[in-house]
């Protein structure tokens, strides 16, 4: 996985890991609105779970 995507939840902050860029996708106009922040992961951290992604990004105060 490339991207740990931060979005604004209904209950709060979600994660979620992404092979590809989510500006690249077509959706991007919808999602643009919920994004909080996309972390562009580090080759050694492309393996990661998500715990593990959330674990090294933490979510940005919002």
């Amino acid at each position: 996985m490339g991207f740990l995507v931060w979005l604004r939840g209904n209950k709060g902050p979600t994660a979620q890991l992404r092979l590809m860029d989510p500006r690249s996708s077509i959706d991007w106009k919808v999602m643009q609105e919920n994004v909080i922040q996309i972390v562009t992961l580090a080759e050694h951290e492309r393996g990661y779970s998500l715990d593990q992604a959330v674990a090294a990004h933490p979510c940005p105060a919002t």
